[in-house]
């Protein structure tokens, strides 16, 4: 019999019995086939159904749900033996050596899907009319060329079910069902050979030392990527490294995100959103190489299956320390990349903060975008909300009547023209019996875009500095510097009428106010007993207290704009002139993800430090790297492959060494 006549009956007849038929003789003409089947045929009760892609609970606690899950796992043989066959006859002019292991694998699939229905006989049969999947043959249908496929069926959809005949047989032997867990051990053990002559045909064109993970996902074409390259629980080391896979492979198939069927939202990292509503020139230097270093830690707020937009890739030592802090690694795609996701299905589109650049940066992606999930990047009136002068019609009434609040009206005077200057130091300084007067810009963030003022003459810089930021900024904001005892911040999540506390975070600054880190855990540690008492009268918590009455005040504001997302709010305890304690509950609002909120996503409740440590030279990445090694800090990067910063997690440090007095939240 010729090969392309077995193909194309494989393909055309609707008898599963045709279909595991394998003739004795065959010859392989080297003929193109007609391969332009929309799907192939198949007998009623082996049709495809679309709801099949959707989730099912399955086992082999009973026979009925045993059946049907391996009647799930015949029906994905029964398509690789359809594909073998698709590929036989598209690829006519194929090495005859790779034809020759594409006819053993599909022989090999024929016993695979015979063992299955023989078992699921054993077990009373498979319920009547249970949904088929057709994922296989939309994904691999189309393959350009014989190392697609390859890479595509056997080291993508072959190589999982090394993880998922692994993960079975696992289940099976639980729950008695010994026969079951045998079969899937016998197919287990065929996989791992043909993920090797997958390999084996990808290596066949790659030259020595080339990265053999990056070759194969270029390969695939959506649906498929590295995610679906594994299990979804159970992970086959020895598997892969008996198919010849080598560690550096295994490690990053292990950690690469990418969607396994979800759709993916895109989150991108432009942390100088307010710097560039003041109009400030394009990132560049410092900024620059701290966008670089911490990008990839938006991992913290994403899915496994997003993708997350990066100026470079992070190394594969990167990976898995983001991985071992307890983060999903999700899909890193450079952002001149950008345009080659305009071919995927993507979920929203989730900025560090919404910004103009935000819109016009990520505008390339809205065809791709789901369109009910169409939202705004940028809005006009969403600007008084980044800007320190605040939005009007702010009502902070009902936080009068919670005790312990600071007067918020009496801690800030704006000004919009610099003969106003005087007379407002003056009065801060009066009222609040302190000399030194802080002055911000409206649009600044990390305690940059403010400087401090002592009594005297006006230094020529200063004083050059009040000029420019009122020109081009249109006003300043004034208050005084305060003797702190700690500074707060509190993560909210913004929806359609209601500002959601996703938890609460200590912030810890250097000496001149500058965001150096975030405590997590236990926010009143190291504080004098009297600011514990302020801070917990009669047991009840006032900083939640608090924080909840102003989401109320400010969901109202955020509502008349229509804006929703992430959003920190930046407190403070300080001692006035009296004596007395009291908590300053909206120092600053930060519309937009923090590096608070990022902190609390990787502690969490557990507790700890999250740190970001400036890189100066190689000795300081030694110093860090030599302070992981005594177990007193872990770096969430390699130091090595940062430019200038590296993002760090502690236990609880000796508090001590950093001043905790902020001006700015990150």
């Amino acid at each position: 019999m010729l090969l392309s006549d077995f193909c194309q009956h494989l393909l055309r007849s609707p008898q599963l019995s045709d279909k595991l038929l394998f003739p004795e003789i065959l010859e392989d003409d080297g003929v193109p086939g007609t391969y332009d089947f929309e799907l192939p045929q198949r007998e009623e009760a082996w049709g495809f159904s679309r709801h099949a892609d959707k989730p099912v609970k399955l086992g082999f606690g009973e026979p009925e749900q045993a059946a049907a899950l391996l009647l799930t796992l015949a029906n994905h043989e029964l398509l690789a033996i359809e594909l073998m066959a698709l590929a036989l006859l598209r690829f006519p002019q194929a090495p005859r050596m790779f034809r020759r292991s594409l006819l053993l694998t599909l022989r090999e699939e024929q016993e695979h899907c015979r063992l299955y229905l023989q078992r699921i006989d054993e077990l009373g049969g498979a319920p009547q009319g249970a949904p088929l999947s057709r994922f296989f043959w939309d994904a691999l249908r189309s393959c350009p060329s014989p190392r697609a496929f390859a890479a595509g069926m056997g080291l993508t959809l072959e190589q999982a079910n090394l993880d998922f005949s692994l993960g079975l047989a696992r289940q099976a032997r639980a729950a008695g069902d010994l026969e079951s867990a045998t079969l899937l051990d016998r197919v287990r053990q065929d996989e791992i050979r043909h993920v090797r002559l997958g390999l084996a045909w990808l290596k066949r064109e790659l030259p020595p030392g080339a990265d053999l993970l990056a070759e194969h996902a270029v390969l695939l074409s959506p649906p498929l990527s590295l995610a679906r390259a594994r299990g979804d629980q159970d992970f086959d080391l020895e598997g892969r490294r008996l198919a010849g896979l080598d560690e550096n492979y295994i490690t990053g198939l292990r950690l690469a995100g990418g969607s396994r069927g979800r759709t993916p939202e895109v989150f991108y990292f432009n942390p100088q959103a307010e710097l560039e509503l003041a109009g400030a020139a394009p990132v560049s230097g410092p900024a620059a190489d701290l966008r670089a270093d911490l990008a990839p830690l938006l991992a913290a707020v994403a899915h496994r299956e997003d993708i997350l937009l990066v100026p470079r890739l992070p190394s594969l030592n990167d990976r898995e320390r983001l991985a071992a802090a307890g983060l999903e690694v999700p899909e890193f795609v450079e952002e001149n990349a950008l345009l080659g996701l305009v071919q995927r299905k993507l979920g929203r589109l989730r900025p560090w903060s919404f910004s103009p650049l935000a819109e016009a940066k990520l505008a390339s992606l809205r065809p791709a975008q789901n369109p009910r999930l169409h939202s705004p990047l940028w809005r006009d009136e969403w600007s008084p909300l980044f800007s320190k002068l605040r939005p009007e019609n702010l009502d902070l009434v009902p936080l009068a009547e919670i005790p312990g609040l600071a007067d918020e009206a009496a801690l800030r005077r704006v000004i919009f023209r610099d003969d106003q200057l005087e007379g407002a130091l003056a009065d801060l300084r009066s009222t609040h019996q302190v000399e030194r007067i802080v002055l911000k810009s409206p649009f600044g963030n990390a305690g940059a875009g403010q400087i401090r003022l002592d009594p005297g003459p006006l230094r020529p810089a200063d004083a050059g500095w009040i000029r420019r930021v009122l020109k081009e900024q249109g006003g300043l904001v004034l208050e005084p510097w305060l003797p702190r005892l700690a500074d707060f911040s509190a993560q909210f999540e913004a929806e359609p009428g209601r500002l959601r506390l996703i938890g609460l975070t200590r912030q810890l600054a250097d000496l001149r106010g500058q965001y150096r880190g975030t405590l997590c855990g236990d926010l009143l540690r190291d504080l004098p007993d009297e600011a514990k008492r302020f801070l917990n009268p009669s047991g009840e918590a006032l900083l939640p207290l608090a924080f909840k009455a102003l989401a109320t005040c400010l969901s109202a504001s955020l509502d008349r704009v229509g804006f929703t997302g992430p959003l920190g709010v930046d407190a403070f305890l300080y001692r006035q002139a009296d004596g007395a304690l009291r908590l300053r509950i909206l120092c600053e609002i930060n519309p937009r993800l923090t590096m608070g909120r990022l902190a609390f996503e990787i502690l969490g409740r557990r507790g700890g430090v999250f740190r970001i440590e400036r890189l100066r030279d190689d000795a300081a990445r030694q110093e860090l790297l030599a302070a992981e090694s005594r177990g007193e800090l872990r770096c969430l990067r390699d130091p090595f492959s940062c430019r200038a910063f590296c993002p760090v997690v502690a236990n609880y440090p000796d508090l001590g060494k950093s001043r905790s007095n902020t001006n700015g939240s990150f």
